[in-house]
């Protein structure tokens, strides 16, 4: 009998995007970030010109739900007491950007935050999985008008709550209006997408004719997993079913329909880096020795890994993705 909580999967033994047999690299891994049932393994293509990790088996779609139950886009921060970690946070936070200033890393981190919108004039754009509404709120400021889209509705109704107009269920089943947008925006997504090539081509007709897509996603390739290995937080299963490269994503937007594709790494996020510290030193340390340990080492690491970049730059944390959809 199907146990309700079970997360069934499919084996997958091949590469969705170029159809190579996958290399088994990691087994057995756990959901350490959010307690969603199962163990899982990775592989990865043994085409080396593709790049692209995978799980296998796969999770199916209609049941990966429930990988997301306690997912951080449910948290309401509108009131309780806040707890320990979140009020060392609060006091190292303001420490840790000061720093981030007095680095080159200081002006990329900005543009990330913006989704690379903000010196483009502002129209309107639409978040692909907007969460609980964090950047569209943010490029509300920006001049833009946003709206966003969520297959999750307990992150849709927290973004709902900030009055932004939000689409709740899959991008290809709502069948908004073509040529619709001046921009979209996704914000690690991709890999959580069972087909990217659908997405991206639904998000290519629902562009204007000139119309931007900005994606970022985790970098199999990058200077943090060559480093954490297992515990890089980015491996993430089994929520992220595909982690990509720059020569995964290619063809990825060439078979949606972009002509115009420039896919490049950067190395600005801390959020990855710290989690991968906190996944690999777990239990080793007291509560508040740990937070500023991964604070401390998450500034030293992001530095190394800006200095790595320089030499090869399909090193950095995360893929940035611009595609441009020609008139």
């Amino acid at each position: 009998m199907h146990n309700a909580n079970e997360i069934r999967s499919t084996p997958c033994p091949e590469c969705k995007i170029c159809g190579s047999p996958g290399i088994p690299t990691y087994k057995d891994l756990p959901d350490r970030l959010f307690s969603s049932p199962g163990l899982w393994n990775l592989s990865k293509c043994s085409n080396s010109e593709c790049g692209l990790m995978w799980l296998d088996p796969m999770p199916l779609e209609e049941d990966i739900y429930k990988a997301y139950r306690s997912y951080y886009t449910h948290g309401d921060k509108s009131g309780g007491t806040p707890s320990l970690e979140a009020r060392i946070t609060k006091a190292l936070v303001p420490i840790f950007q000061l720093f981030m200033r007095l680095t080159p890393i200081h002006r990329e981190r900005v543009d990330i935050e913006q989704m690379f919108l903000g010196n483009i004039v502002p129209g309107r754009v639409l978040e692909v999985g907007c969460g609980d509404g964090t950047m569209l709120s943010r490029l509300a400021d920006l001049g833009w008008s946003v709206e966003g889209q969520e297959v999750d509705p307990i992150s849709a109704t927290i973004a709902a709550k900030a009055n932004i107009t939000i689409h709740l269920g899959s991008l290809v089943s709502l069948n908004l209006p073509e040529a619709s947008y001046d921009a979209i925006v996704m914000n690690h997504v991709i890999e959580h997408v069972h087909d990217p090539v659908k997405l991206l081509a639904e998000c290519q007709r629902l562009l204007k004719p000139g119309g931007i897509l900005v994606a970022v996603t985790p970098n199999i390739r990058s200077f943090a997993h060559r480093a954490f290995h297992s515990n890089w937080r980015d491996l993430d299963p089994p929520r992220h079913v595909m982690i990509h490269c720059r020569n995964s994503l290619h063809p990825v937007a060439e078979k949606a329909g972009f002509a115009s594709i420039k896919i490049r790494t950067v190395s600005a996020k801390a959020s990855s880096i710290y989690r991968s510290l906190q996944l690999k030193y777990e239990n080793k340390y007291p509560k508040v020795p740990m937070i500023a340990l991964c604070y401390a080492g998450t500034l030293l690491f992001m530095v190394l890994a800006w200095l790595a970049q320089r030499k090869d730059p399909d090193s950095g944390e995360e893929c940035l993705m611009i595609l441009k959809k020609l008139v």
